[in-house]
């Protein structure tokens, strides 16, 4: 064998080992500690907490959550949101007030008023459906209607006199 072939298997040997150590590193970084309350994760950090728990350096610490509210995946802000029907006021969550006539908006953090109640400053107000009418959708203007036939004249519906 000459000297230059002689060379080259010492160095395809060398890089050969070089290789194995490398992949040995890599597998023993690849094999992270996971703590008490959390699980693995795809990203680089290599696990997440569980819900209701915060990392904390190495480890999971649990969050206290107060009542009437539940722990959100989210690893920002407080970690946890409150139960519909109630809001957030100073870490708590206080259940919101509703006027006779309201009910939860879809978001289930605040009122509005129902179908048959205008909102005014303080609360919810009943409509007064004047006979021969019939109530509407439209939150501006009057929220009812007169039946066909009949015409309106302040809060009530007149009938229309054909000559």
């Amino acid at each position: 064998m000459s000297a230059l072939a002689a060379r080259q298997t010492e160095l395809m040997t060398l890089l050969g080992a070089l290789l194995l150590c490398l992949s040995g590193m890599a597998a023993s970084a690849a094999e992270t500690v996971i703590p008490d309350n959390a699980h693995a994760a795809g990203s680089r950090a290599g696990w997440n907490c569980d819900t209701g728990f915060r990392r904390s350096r190495d480890a999971c610490v649990e969050m206290n959550v107060p009542d009437n509210a539940f722990a959100t995946d989210k690893t920002y802000g407080r970690g946890w949101d409150c139960m519909r029907g109630f809001r957030e006021a100073s870490g708590t969550c206080e259940p919101i007030a509703m006027p006779t006539g309201a009910i939860l908006s879809s978001s289930g953090d605040r009122w509005t008023c129902g179908r048959k109640f205008l909102q005014t400053r303080t609360g919810c107000e009943p409509i007064t459906v004047p006979r021969n009418a019939y109530l509407v959708g439209s939150s501006y203007g009057t929220p009812w209607r007169c039946d066909r036939g009949y015409l309106q004249n302040g809060d009530q519906c007149e009938a229309i006199v054909i000559p």
